[in-house]
């Protein structure tokens, strides 16, 4: 339900090219829902709409502007950034094990994030020591055997109990 629906009619038209009058209705949505839900002077409405209808505005003209340009590393800025203990962030120059997560809460994935700071395809998203360390893990515990070798080692309590030393317990 509209409290100002003739202001609204005179202000809305079809047009996709008609930014202002776009934004002063949606202004004057914004303004009617605040006035709804909260106490305010008659003679202060106007001034809220022009306040609302600015603001729609400049996020108008933000839309249009050029995107910002990054400054990109050089070849020795991202030979530098990639350290065995972990890879040097260009976007808050923290040291990550993984870059992953930091990249997806900056709003990138690892293509996006190689694209903005120039970075060769090959650039690595995790530290080499934090990888190695993982495929030990893995190979510890028998990852890395085909299924024809781990038919011939043996079936997992087996190869447990050649690891510890000590009989697994029975079911």
């Amino acid at each position: 339900m509209t409290r100002f629906p003739d202001l609204k009619e005179r202000t809305v038209t079809d047009a996709p090219d008609n930014i202002p009058s776009r934004s002063l209705a949606c202004a004057i949505e914004v303004v009617e829902a605040y006035v709804a839900n909260n106490r305010l002077p008659a003679r202060d409405v106007p001034d809220l709409v022009k306040f609302v209808h600015a603001a729609f505005l400049r996020l108008a003209d933000r839309t249009s502007a050029p995107v910002e340009r990054v400054a990109r590393p050089n070849a020795a800025a991202i030979r530098a950034s990639v350290r065995p203990n972990g890879i040097v962030s260009f976007i808050d120059g923290g040291t990550y094990k993984t870059l992953k997560r930091h990249l997806t809460a900056d709003g990138f994935d690892p293509s996006s994030y190689r694209e903005r700071y120039g970075l060769p395809a090959g650039y690595p998203m995790v530290a080499s020591a934090y990888k190695q360390r993982r495929s030990d893990i893995a190979k510890g515990i028998g990852l890395d055997l085909k299924r024809d070798d781990a038919a011939r080692a043996g079936s997992t309590r087996e190869r447990s109990e050649r690891r510890s030393g000590v009989p697994a317990p029975t079911a």
